[in-house]
């Protein structure tokens, strides 16, 4: 598994994947399982399709992460 320092999927918030992909905002920032499932058009959040924004406040969004994982 592949752990960079500081490196945080963007859209589930896991911190370790084999391989991290390009997502809507560039190189890097989605997990290998979100990645293939952005590229395929099958991200989904259960509210409904993802909507990632153009520029992303990374701290807000690992603390929505953290609060999906949680329940």
């Amino acid at each position: 598994m592949s752990a960079t320092a500081n490196a945080f999927c963007r859209h589930c918030g896991t911190r370790e994947t084999p391989q991290w992909r390009s997502g809507p905002n560039g190189s890097s920032e989605l997990c290998n399982a979100c990645g293939i499932r952005y590229k395929s058009g099958r991200l989904f959040r259960s509210t409904g399709r993802l909507q990632l924004p153009t520029s992303i406040d990374s701290s807000k969004l690992f603390q929505q992460a953290q609060h999906y994982n949680d329940n």
